[in-house]
């Protein structure tokens, strides 16, 4: 019998059809339409009928089925943060765009606008600017309790500080500790003129040569010329409690102390924000944005999917995505910007990927996949991303529990693809990975790591702890990893701290 065979051109399109199929939208999956110049009582069924809000997605009654899609229009921007809570199926939230491609992707802010007329002139021959933020947003009377981060014409402001934050090097100045206890902090750089200011204030300790420490003050006294701050937390660190001479701080948010530009301070009690606007400039007409939402995207609950693709998320005062505990997550092609915590949060990330995106000016970390006491994420893909200026605020985004900030890639995986990232300038490591010893591979290839350890000593290029058995390290390349040791003291036999930097250090593994 003479059989004709199939084609196998066509026993390959048919597969690669049956595989575009398998990742599509179900049929029945909808595509809601956002736009700045929709209306929240419109349909979302068109870009004609587009919604306008965050508002109009919460509010709705319509059950959210597998594939449906969020499509945001090029070249807008959405302020607050969209919640999604989908339990009801087991499918895939999906964030995409429309409109022109030469238009700027659609910004989902972690700020809220302040108005120029809301603004109070400065008086008395100073150059600070007021506002009452309970009057200028009325609907929500706490919101200025929320404000993490305030930024003039898209620059980040530092809260009113002693010393002032140098604006010319783009690092914090350090008053240096004649002493320090558990709580409390000693210093000749202090004088009677700080007396009744720093109360209220917080101060933040660099407690050794990887850490910083942060604690509200309670009282402050100066004697003989030396004044102490007593806090509330300890600041010394516990690595070295006989000795921290030497050691660098400085205390922040305290009117008292707000006097060069860049800087601001709220009053939580009289409810008025005080800003010093950088570059001589006038927040009646400049943009002057409050970071006051935690996140861009959040999932309320877990065992969620999610792609991302095409957006830029900005100003979050936690993370610009959030994803409790996700599978099959992909985020592609996407910026992140001005976050304070990290650019992107997951605490379980199993078989899910993050590509060819762009994390920039980040005050704690890029990347952040699990956390103390989450699942091991398997079959992470952290592929082709570039990471720049991550960490570089000292003592700022400081993790609670490391007191560490300033990580590119910080990762708990039982297996993972890291590969053709390029990071630079970050204050701690570029890459550091925590495993377990007892399964699963992780492979870095191809990544390119600078300038390391920027604000952090004992930083390293990629630093692997645990390493999962049959990992590798391939066609890496690490170079200007500096180590900074500005604020560290003496070392407790009195010897100056080295900046120890590392290429690569495997520990425990």
């Amino acid at each position: 019998m003479n059989e004709k065979m199939p084609n196998p051109s066509l026993l390959s399109g048919l597969f690669w059809f049956l595989a575009t199929l398998s990742w599509s939208a179900p049929l029945d999956a909808t595509v809601f339409y956002i736009a700045n110049s929709g209306s929240d009582d419109a349909t979302g069924l068109s870009p004609d009928a587009a919604w306008k809000t965050f508002d109009a997605i919460k509010r709705t009654p319509y059950v959210w089925r597998p594939g449906d899609t969020f499509s945001f229009r090029r070249g807008d921007v959405f302020r607050g943060q969209l919640d999604l809570n989908w339990t009801a199926f087991s499918g895939t939230a999906q964030l995409t765009t429309y409109g022109s491609t030469s238009d700027a992707p659609p910004v989902i802010s972690g700020s809220v606008l302040v108005p120029g007329g809301a603004w109070t002139a400065p008086s008395g021959g100073n150059s600070v600017w007021r506002l009452s933020v309970a009057s200028t947003f009325p609907s929500d009377p706490t919101l200025g309790d929320s404000i993490k981060n305030v930024f003039y014409n898209g620059r980040r402001m530092v809260r009113a500080r002693w010393p002032n934050y140098l604006w010319s090097a783009r690092q914090a100045q350090f008053a240096s500790a004649s002493a320090a206890g558990t709580t409390s902090i000693s210093s000749s750089g202090f004088t009677a003129t700080n007396n009744g200011r720093f109360v209220g204030g917080t101060v933040v300790f660099r407690s050794s040569e990887s850490s910083y420490t942060s604690s509200l003050v309670t009282s402050y006294a100066y004697s003989a010329g030396v004044g102490t701050l007593t806090t509330v937390d300890p600041v010394a660190s516990v690595l070295r409690p006989t000795s921290s001479v030497g050691f660098g701080f400085f205390v922040e948010n305290v009117l008292d102390e707000l006097d060069q530009p860049g800087e601001w301070f709220y009053d939580p009690v009289t409810k008025l924000l005080h800003i010093w606007p950088l570059d001589a400039g006038s927040p009646s007409i400049d943009t002057v944005e409050l970071s006051v939402y935690s996140y861009g995207v959040s999932f309320t609950t877990g065992s969620q999917m999610f792609r991302s693709s095409g957006l830029q998320f900005d100003q979050q005062v936690q993370a610009g995505v959030f994803l409790p505990r996700v599978s099959n997550a992909t985020i592609s092609n996407c910026t992140f910007s001005n976050q304070e915590y990290a650019g992107v949060l997951a605490q379980t990330f199993t078989n899910s990927r993050v590509d060819t995106s762009v994390f920039r000016d980040i005050a704690g970390q890029g990347i952040v996949v699990g956390r103390s006491g989450s699942t091991l994420s398997q079959l992470v893909s952290i592929v082709g991303n570039t990471l720049t200026d991550i960490g570089l605020l000292e003592g700022q985004a400081i993790d609670v529990s490391t007191g560490v900030s300033g990580t590119g890639l910080q990762l708990m995986v039982g297996a993972a693809t890291i590969a053709s990232n390029r990071i630079e300038r970050v204050g701690y490591h570029g890459i550091s990975v925590a495993g377990s010893s007892s399964g699963g591979v992780v492979t870095l290839q191809d990544n390119r790591i600078v300038e390391a350890g920027a604000t952090l000593s004992a930083a390293s290029g990629i630093f692997v702890s645990a390493a999962p058995l049959g990992g590798s390290i391939a066609n890496t390349t690490i170079e200007r990893c500096w180590g900074n040791i500005r604020g560290v003291g003496a070392r407790v036999n009195n010897q100056p701290a080295p900046a120890n930097v590392f290429g690569i250090q495997l520990s425990g593994s």
